[in-house]
């Protein structure tokens, strides 16, 4: 049997009753292969941005899950889930907006952007380091600020800066990319993020920093040249978020516009849930990064009786399962985290085990009352918490049975 790549020695009949492979968009329910509509019900109030195969970006429609690939290599991702984030900057797609500074001059025409549109104008920086162009961003916001962009070089060495400054920080902040070589050259008092796309030669750069000052709402956001080199880039859609990394683009026009969190939820699950025994596998990858915030897959009744998988990077990051029956029970599972993640948690009327990527198999005591007859499996937000941190859910199978210790390391190699 094959488990995500993965070529295993597993018990005969060792079968999962429920099988997602948003990998290869197949998803089987006691071996019956089935339309991804007619075994998940899945929300997000609002439009969402994904990359194609080609690398080119593609907005999915309100509740329209995201089947996305990778920018950079064109492979899937399997299904894109991410939380709740708003982009403050506004008329995201028109940078000319911006402020000119030092010299620097936009091109008249615009040029092809990351989605395939004449979306993108080119900015001509002059020599010194901080031609290019400046805009005081207006948010009202006191925690952690993300300003991204997409840029592509198009003349001089490809050194470009963001900067965030103003009086809600105490010192500007900054990150220089080389975009000719693909990554972070330098920063000061920032964390720099930037993704390849496969698509015109785009990159997706931005920067993230604490906010200094939470009572002035003034965020100076940048695009330099960085260095006294002349040059000129393709840049298009601007974007101001809360957060410790940067989500997936939210166009603007006059006013700033939320994209809504993604939720997966599955109410008819009789025909393959056993409430006695069973375990839940879990394939991911997280796009966490250092963001703070709770990833979950759980099955179960209610907020009170549940069993659930956790990631989260909040007071040091760990993979946790969860097992609750009247709000009580063990919590298990390794100290660290994992950027991917091949995790089970198996459960019996006795005990809970997870383990986490073939690694140590964590168990405990099932609690009183234990096991629970679960009525809906959910992803994204969770019978335990609605909060989301952004993750490509790429496998999620139920086996109606408990499993060994040594099945469960097998399952998670």
């Amino acid at each position: 049997m094959s488990v995500m790549g993965n070529v295993t020695t597993l018990p005969a009949g060792l079968v999962p009753s429920l099988d997602l492979d948003f990998i290869n968009q197949r998803y089987r329910v006691n071996g019956q292969e089935m339309s991804f509509a007619d075994v998940i019900t899945f929300t997000r109030a609002s439009a969402a941005a994904y990359y194609d195969s080609t690398g080119k970006m593609q907005m999915a429609s309100a509740n329209a899950p995201r089947l996305g690939f990778d920018p950079a290599s064109g492979e899937s991702v399997g299904l894109v889930l991410e939380d709740q984030r708003t982009n403050t900057f506004l008329h995201s797609a028109n940078l000319t907006l911006m402020n000119l500074n030092a010299g620097a001059t936009w091109d008249a025409d615009p040029v092809m952007g990351p989605d395939g549109e004449l979306t993108a104008r080119v900015l001509n920086m002059a020599g010194p380091a901080a031609s290019g162009v400046y805009r005081t961003n207006a948010a009202n916001s006191t925690s952690q600020q993300a300003w991204s962009v997409h840029a592509k070089p198009i003349s001089g060495n490809g050194i470009v800066r963001l900067q965030l400054g103003g009086a809600a920080y105490s010192t500007t902040r900054s990150v220089d990319f080389d975009l000719i070589n693909g990554k972070v050259v330098a920063s000061s008092g920032a964390t720099g993020f930037i993704f390849k796309h496969r698509f015109g030669g785009w990159y997706r750069i931005g920067l993230t920093a604490p906010v200094d000052n939470a009572a002035s709402p003034v965020h100076n956001v940048t695009i330099y040249a960085g260095d006294t080199t002349a040059k000129s880039f393709a840049v298009a859609g601007g974007q101001m978020e809360t957060g410790l990394d940067v989500s997936s683009t939210i166009p603007t026009g006059s006013a700033a516009v939320t994209r809504a969190g993604d939720v997966g939820l599955m109410e008819a699950i009789s025909s393959w849930f056993r409430a006695g025994a069973g375990a839940v596998y879990v394939d991911a990858d997280s796009r966490t990064r250092s963001k703070g915030g709770t990833f979950g897959v759980s099955l179960g009744a209610d907020s009170k009786n549940y069993i659930g998988l956790a990631y989260t990077a909040v007071a040091g990051p760990s993979n946790m399962v969860y097992a609750r029956s009247g709000d009580a029970g063990p919590t298990i599972g390794p100290a660290g985290a994992a950027a991917h993640i091949r995790q089970i948690m198996s459960w019996d009327a006795q005990t809970v085990s997870t383990a986490l990527n073939g690694g140590e198999v964590f168990s405990a005591a099932a609690p009183a009352g234990w096991p629970i007859n679960a009525t809906s499996l959910r992803f994204g937000s969770s019978h335990f918490s609605s909060a989301i941190a952004p993750m490509h859910l790429r496998r999620l199978q139920f086996y109606s049975q408990g499993l060994t210790a040594a099945t469960l390391k097998e399952l998670t190699r």
